[in-house]
């Protein structure tokens, strides 16, 4: 046998375990590996790889130097380096496994926080909107109070005027200043507790939007989460 060819198949060899290595590591399933001879030249020697069926131009020729001698003597050689970029592959049952629970387990992770925002937003909601029902009725009860002592006042000055005109007058001029300013308070209080109320309003409508979203959004990852080993 040819030394050429010796000291070949010693790098085929090894470019072989280097690929078995790989295969075994779930990279790829095959691949084949020729040494090329010059028929007019037996020193000029070339390896190529392919993967299993496929073209040997694909990745290319690589020449073999084998000028370099052992210390011995009895063997010439040369070391080379194939590049084989791996080609898309999925992962290995269990490593699939694991990165589709990592994916699940995020989606999972950024519902619950998305919920944890909503309960919040809610609770503050309901109990901001309880304090202005409060209020709304603490104001109402203030007015009817005041409009009520101005019509006590207003009846203690008339029973106190008999006929006296310019008092009844009075009297009545005061009462209504009273109902008035009542009424005013009162209504401006309400504009401004509407009007927060209708802001909650569309912050609790804006929250439930964002949990749906959310929820949507999740199932739309977990659905994902399927490729989430490639």
């Amino acid at each position: 046998m040819s030394r050429w060819i010796i000291a070949v198949q010693a790098l085929v060899i090894a470019a072989l375990a280097g690929l078995a290595i790989a295969a075994a590591q779930g990279a790829f399933t095959s691949v084949e590996v020729r040494v090329w001879q010059d028929t007019r030249d037996d020193r000029n020697l070339y390896l190529s790889a392919r993967y299993e069926g496929g073209s040997w131009r694909t990745l290319g020729t690589v020449p073999v130097d084998v000028s370099r001698v052992s210390a011995s003597g009895r063997w010439r050689y040369g070391d080379i380096v194939l590049t084989v970029p791996v080609p898309d592959s999925p992962l290995p049952p269990g490593e699939a496994d694991a990165a589709r629970r990592r994916c699940e387990n995020a989606a999972l992770t950024a519902l619950q926080a998305s919920d944890a925002v909503y309960e919040q937003a809610i609770a503050a909601y309901v109990a901001r909107v309880g304090e202005l029902d409060r209020a709304g009725q603490a104001a109402l009860d203030v007015m009817l109070a005041a409009q009520a002592e101005a019509e006590r006042v207003r009846d203690a000055a008339l029973d106190a005027a008999g006929e006296d005109g310019d008092v009844i007058e009075a009297a009545d001029a005061a009462y209504q200043r009273a109902q008035d300013e009542a009424q005013r308070v009162f209504e401006e209080g309400e504009t401004e507790r509407v009007s927060e109320r209708a802001e909650l309003d569309r912050t609790h409508e804006a929250a439930g939007a964002a949990r749906e979203k959310a929820a949507a959004d999740y199932a739309t990852t977990v659905a994902r989460c399927d490729g989430a080993d490639q």
